[in-house]
């Protein structure tokens, strides 16, 4: 009986992925996280939206508000939870993404610049 829990096991990690992002699956933007833990190893990552009040008057006046607002609203838009087994591939997920994006982003900024000097002349 465990040679057959076994064999399926090993048809699972042969198994291809198909990643399916529904039509109707809404992207939304986060520019606040915060990540807790449970003792049994679950993490809680939420994601929140802070977006800033509105305050609309002279420059005199704005400054005036501003410094009146003692909070600001941060509202979660997506909590996921993951095991304690994922995590680390998310962090190294994400490091490997980001990294590529800085390299990515520097090319791109040193072409501009090059472009830049090269219409300068």
């Amino acid at each position: 009986m465990d040679q057959d829990n076994d064999k399926s096991d090993l048809d699972m990690k042969k198994a291809r992925l198909e990643y399916i992002i529904p039509a109707d699956l809404k992207s939304l933007f986060a520019n606040q996280m915060l990540v807790q833990h449970t003792p049994s190893g679950d993490f809680f990552l939420s994601f929140y939206e802070v977006v800033p009040p509105i305050v609309l008057s002279d420059p005199d006046e704005r400054v005036t508000q501003a410094q009146e607002i003692l909070q600001v609203e941060a509202r979660c838009v997506a909590r996921i939870a993951v095991s304690e087994v994922l995590l680390p591939k998310i962090i190294s997920s994400l490091a490997t993404n980001f990294e590529s994006y800085q390299e990515v982003k520097e090319i791109l900024k040193d072409r501009a610049e090059s472009e830049d000097k090269k219409h300068a002349s």
